[in-house]
């Protein structure tokens, strides 16, 4: 959002079209803006509305928290206390926790929806500003890559067989999918953020027959900055249960370091956008204590 722009709405009408998220009811349609990259990876980004500014934010539901890059349109937000922040690579860093107002994804079809306070993260470095998990706190919603949409509160699907999600992190804050790599039972986190799948080198050495090496040491960074050159992998195959069987998905592979650790040991695998995409997910949090998730193919 480096490029945050005037939108030309005045405050009382941003307060007079706002709707929390958890409050929605009907369908509200967000499009979506997809960039992909090699192997099957790629980035999501829709708009957002902070006050009078405006401008794309990366969708990351490996982010806790939404976080904006320190800027001149938020640099006199109130600071609530610090921080640290995770990235993919393993590298944190520390930032402002600030209360943002008026936080609003505005709609193709149907009513905007937004916050009228969020709490954000506000970090002087890493990789662009994220929408996180916590703007989702109450809201059921789905992602359809096919017709780039973000819908909150669609219509529920018929044949759909919801599971719950797992609880990661010691304070529960992000969420994973419990799935088998071959026969091998794990927990798969998802993250929209990340642009490939990746999998702990420590999982991959225990595990080899599961994986097929493709390449020695490509190039990658985390949201929180800091490159690192891990090696590319292909999962022979990724069993979201129900038939739901993904096989030959490129894969990063390294240390998750600090990641591993917030995480826990049962969580060796990172799902990423080259997998993602390839479903329609219907993701629900109105039920704080008991989220679930069903995903069916495009």
């Amino acid at each position: 959002m480096s490029s945050l722009r005037l939108a030309a709405l005045c405050a009382l009408l941003l307060l007079a079209a706002l709707a929390p998220a958890h409050a929605q009811n009907a369908p509200s349609t967000i499009p979506l803006t997809l960039y992909e990259s090699d192997w099957g990876g790629g980035r999501i980004f829709v708009t957002a509305r902070f006050g009078a500014a405006q401008g794309p934010m990366r969708l990351d539901t490996g982010a806790s928290t939404t976080r904006v890059m320190l800027a001149p349109w938020n640099k006199d937000w109130p600071v609530l206390g610090r921080s640290a922040s995770t990235g993919s690579s393993g590298k944190t860093i520390s930032c402002d926790d600030v209360d943002a107002q008026n936080v609003v994804l505005p709609a193709l079809q149907g009513n905007d929806v937004g916050r009228e306070r969020l709490l954000v993260t506000r970090c002087a470095a890493g990789e662009g500003d994220l929408l996180g998990l916590n703007f989702f706190k109450g809201s059921r919603f789905s992602l359809d890559f096919e017709r780039r949409e973000l819908t909150f509160f669609p219509p529920a699907q018929t044949n759909a067989k919801p599971k719950p999600l797992r609880r990661l992190t010691p304070q529960q804050s992000l969420v994973g999918i419990d799935l088998r790599l071959g026969k091998s039972p794990a927990i798969g986190f998802f993250d929209t953020g990340a642009e490939l799948c990746a999998v702990n080198r420590a999982f991959v050495a225990t595990h080899m027959p599961l994986f097929t090496l493709v390449k020695r040491r490509v190039g990658a960074s985390g949201a929180s900055g800091g490159n690192f050159s891990p090696d590319l992998y292909k999962i022979k195959t990724i069993d979201l249960g129900d038939g739901l069987i993904l096989r030959d998905v490129y894969a990063l592979v390294y240390d998750f370091g600090a990641l591993r650790d917030a995480l826990g040991r049962g969580t060796p695998l990172i799902l990423g956008y080259n997998l993602v995409s390839r479903l329609h997910w219907d993701l629900d949090f109105s039920s704080p204590d008991a989220p679930t998730w069903s995903a069916r193919p495009r």
